[in-house]
């Protein structure tokens, strides 16, 4: 009996060490702390990925302009730039290493996407506007060739 349960607090003990190292946004200390744990095991280019990942979701990620403009209003309730950065990472909080890497990815293909849509949104715009001056740029012209015709009958 005594062994058992050695045995047991033993692989409970373990199983967390064996746990893959996870992202804490509870505070500056944490996040460096749990983000030195997590690339210690990762190859340099991870590293510099996972570091870009941090930097992207410590500004906001997709809503960066955003939450940096709001980080100078009025409103934000004088919080500093640290509790801003830790509030912005806790979207990353419990992940590990290969999962921010993985929702990193994914917001930077949905930032591209979100961006072609929008310039091809502003293209077409465009074309229109050329389309319509062209137009514009005519109609004296046509009206010319429409008094013309309507004059001779």
């Amino acid at each position: 009996m005594k062994n058992t349960a050695l045995v047991t607090i033993f692989l409970l003990l373990l199983t967390g060490c064996l746990d893959p190292n996870t992202l804490d946004s509870t505070s500056q200390e944490t996040i460096k702390s749990s983000a030195q744990s997590i690339t210690a095991d990762m190859t340099e280019q991870e590293q510099d990925e996972f570091a870009k990942a941090l930097m992207y979701y410590s500004l906001g990620g997709q809503n960066a302009w955003t939450s940096m403009v709001g980080s100078f209003d009025s409103k934000n309730d004088g919080a500093s730039p640290e509790t801003l950065i830790s509030i912005n990472l806790q979207s990353l909080d419990g992940l590990t290493g290969q999962e921010v890497l993985e929702k990193y990815r994914e917001a930077l293909a949905k930032d591209k996407e979100l961006r072609e849509r929008k310039r091809a949104e502003r293209e077409a715009k465009q074309a229109k506007a050329r389309e319509e001056q062209e137009t514009i740029r005519k109609l004296p012209s046509l009206a010319e060739t429409f008094l013309r015709h309507t004059t001779q009958r």
